[in-house]
């Protein structure tokens, strides 16, 4: 039940938001990361440095994406954005400074 989201959420809100000049990429980047970890009152994350745990995501905001949920890692594959032409997408991610998704070699 419900919907998949965190496949698609940087291409779609990159596209929507930040590409037609409603919000800044740094303010896309604060919304995605640093608001959701103080929710959760997540201590040493959502930032670069000396100390913290070194959780990050690489993008690429030069590429042009169409979402397909059947390309989806997660078992979730009910999304309305199925066919969105988005923008940017996310290339690897690490966790705790080891990388734990990479779509390409980085």
């Amino acid at each position: 039940f419900g919907i998949s989201g965190i496949e698609s959420a940087f291409s779609v809100s990159y596209k929507s938001l930040v590409d037609s000049g409603e919000i800044s990429l740094m303010d896309l980047i604060r919304l995605l990361t640093v608001n959701p970890a103080r929710i959760a009152r997540l201590e040493n994350v959502a930032s670069i440095e000396v100390g913290y745990d070194g959780n990050l995501a690489l993008f690429d905001i030069r590429t042009d994406t169409v979402i397909d949920s059947k390309t989806f890692i997660s078992k979730g594959k009910n999304t309305p954005f199925d066919g969105f032409k988005g923008k940017g997408e996310v290339v690897a991610t690490l966790y705790k400074g080891k990388v734990v998704y990479s779509k390409r070699p980085i």
